[in-house]
């Protein structure tokens, strides 16, 4: 979360500085106001508030998923990177945790889905809500110039690449993996992905740019 989404979303030579800055400070608020909200929503939804347990049960999955959540709104902040500051960003924060846990809450606990990857809960919801967010900022105040890179910049942004690449099956086995079967078998199949997937993004610049292009 730190590294990888960090130095992503450095991509741009402007605010490199100010989004990985703003990714720790994320990183810190997210994975708290997870415990909060996730809690209140299986409360509200399943249990009921008519229960004597009141109590909110911290350990390594509930840490886990906290940062399941920053990941998608770190999906969601590459769509305003440079167009928000921290007040505005902690804001936003405190409003995609209230959506995100409750999509959560509805896909997982009501619906039962199984989304190991996180493509429904994470990476669409985060998508949707950056976009969101993009639209409403341009009705406010509409960009005055464009994100440009520079050669430090995709440095950067290559290194929060590799990182997520090499951190992401333990990213996907980790709360889903029951058993040593499942685990070996999320892991191998997130390792396939990853290689196919990089493979194509070089062939594919090597077809479109001659040469490999960030």
């Amino acid at each position: 979360m730190l590294i990888g989404f960090g130095f992503l979303m450095a991509f741009s030579k402007s605010f490199s500085w100010s989004a990985i800055a703003y990714t720790f400070f994320m990183n810190a608020v997210l994975p708290q106001l997870y415990i909060l909200l996730s809690s209140f929503w299986k409360k509200a939804l399943k249990e009921g508030f008519n229960s004597d347990d009141y109590y909110i049960y911290v350990d390594e999955r509930t840490f886990t998923l906290g940062l399941y959540s920053a990941a998608s709104m770190f999906v969601s902040f590459g769509c305003i990177v440079g167009r928000v500051g921290p007040f505005e960003l902690l804001i936003l924060c405190i409003f995609h945790e209230v959506g995100y846990t409750l999509n959560e809450e509805i896909c997982y606990g009501l619906l039962k889905g199984l989304d190991v990857g996180g493509s429904t809960a994470i990476h669409t919801f985060g998508a949707y809500a950056g976009l969101t967010t993009s639209f409403i900022l341009s009705r406010i105040s509409l960009p005055l110039t464009k994100p440009h890179t520079n050669y430090n910049s995709n440095i950067f942004a290559f290194i929060g690449t590799l990182f997520l690449w090499m951190y992401w099956p333990s990213f996907n086995y980790g709360v889903f993996a029951t058993t040593a079967f499942s685990k070996t078998q999320i892991i191998s199949n997130t390792i396939i992905a990853l290689v196919g997937s990089c493979l194509a993004t070089y062939m594919t610049a090597a077809f479109v740019k001659s040469k490999f292009n960030m």
